[in-house]
Order: C-alpha cells, then structure tokens, then sequence
C-alpha cells in the first residue's frame, strides 16, 4: 500500500501542497498562520509524510512547525526531485506540478522523516532569519 505523501513547493512567500502526484492541493501563506493551515490540511487528508525540497532556507519554518503539529516531515535533495521529474518526462513547471512531483518522489523512493533540529539549532536560526533576513547560511535571500 502507498502512503499518502503531502508534497510541498515552498517559496519565500507560498507553500503549494498536493496530496500525492494529482490530488487535493491548496496554496497557503508561508506564514505561522499559513503553516498551521497546511498542517491542518495534512491532518483533513490522513497524511503520513509532508515532503519538501530544501530551498536554501525557506523550507526550515514550515518544517519546523509541521514537526510540531505532529506530522513526519521530509527534507529532499531538489536536484535528486529534478532528476525524478526528468525521468518520467515532467518538464512543466508550475507550483502545483512541483507539489505533485515532489510527493509522487517521496511515494516511490525511499524518503526518511528528516529529525527536527535540537531547541538551541532552532533559536539560533530564527534568530538569524530575524536579525538579518538571511535564511541560509550562505546568506541566499529571495
């Protein structure tokens, strides 16, 4: 049996979510709020793993809250998703395609709940995020 994997593009702004490679998908802010609404989201749908790419920094509060609200959350390597998406001939690129493919990815190959950082790597980095508006330790911002 397949799990049902909740696949995430997050941007700066917006996280794109789809269940599975073609299911329910919505678009929430990249908030605390919106991330209480994507978790929310995940829970209406019996969501088993929420998987997203890293993006330089963006990914780290959604994941950080949604391993909070209790759910398995999945950091991916994106060029490993390109590559994935390459493979089965899907070179569009829309937020909710990158949603569907992220979680068709993490349905097929194996993607281990990445663990949430220790409290002390949490303060630092949103301390970080809040002082500088840097969101990766290579300084990226968008």
């Amino acid at each position: 049996m397949t799990r049902i994997v909740c696949g995430v593009d997050v941007s700066s702004r917006a996280l794109a979510a789809r269940i599975g490679p073609d299911g329910a998908q919505n678009v929430f802010p990249n908030t605390v709020e919106g991330i209480g609404q994507l978790a929310a989201f995940c829970h209406t749908h019996r969501t088993q793993l929420v998987a997203m790419e890293a993006t330089g920094g963006y990914e780290q509060q959604p994941f950080t809250l949604l391993s909070a609200h209790g759910l398995a959350v999945a950091i991916l390597n994106p060029r490993q998703v390109r590559r994935f998406a390459q493979s089965v001939g899907r070179d569009e690129k829309t937020d909710a395609i990158d949603a569907g493919l992220i979680a068709w990815f993490a349905q097929v190959r194996p993607c281990p709940p990445t663990p949430p950082p220790a409290p002390d790597q949490q303060h630092r980095r949103a301390e970080q995020v809040r002082t500088t508006g840097t969101h990766a330790s290579n300084g990226s911002r968008s």
